[in-house]
């Protein structure tokens, strides 16, 4: 089928815990790209390229792993990813071979500050390319990042990021804002 059924059927069976995608597949923003189940989650991109569209994780109580991915031009953030408000411990965003570029909003939005959950945020990028995200014509650039990880009021935030690129966006390259 497609991701969205993919991400459909791994939320709703926590013994899916990795996604794998064929080399040069395509997807234009036709559904929503949502998972909401409570296992972590691996995706493996294979070299796929979504456009238009927003890779939405939440539920998944300790982390996501996605690798060879590119999302373009989406119309909010690239990749959102919420931490639940039960995430404890080490909350692990792990990002390689992936490419976000032209999206409206921030490349990639980890949001712990809306649920506040006891976790920390550990984020880990490798080999990552983030260009053009919050810069897109028409649209308001203040506080749009490449990356931007919000962190609630108990945790904390530990980042990697190796051989990456952030270019052209419209604010930052990599935000990190511990919430007090």
């Amino acid at each position: 089928g497609s991701l969205a059924d993919a991400l459909a059927r791994a939320s709703a069976d926590q013994r899916i815990t990795e996604i794998a995608l064929g080399p040069g597949i395509t997807s234009v923003g036709s559904r929503p790209l949502n998972f909401v189940g409570t296992q972590l989650l691996t995706i493996n991109g294979g070299g796929a390229t979504l456009s238009g569209e927003t890779l939405h994780i939440t539920g998944a109580p300790t982390g996501v792993v996605i690798r060879n991915l590119t999302v373009a031009g989406a119309p909010g953030n690239g990749i959102e990813i919420d931490v639940p408000a039960g995430a404890t411990g080490d909350y692990v965003v792990r990002l390689q071979d992936v490419s976000v570029t032209d999206a409206v909003d921030h490349g990639v939005l980890v949001e712990d500050q809306e649920q506040n959950s006891p976790a920390s945020i550990v984020l880990e990028v490798l080999q990552g390319s983030f260009t053009g995200n919050g810069n897109v014509a028409g649209a308001s650039v203040s506080d749009r990042d490449g990356i931007r990880v919000d962190e609630g009021v108990t945790g904390d935030i530990r980042g990697r990021i190796v051989g990456s690129r952030f270019t052209g966006r419209g604010a930052v390259g990599v935000a990190l804002d511990l919430k007090s």
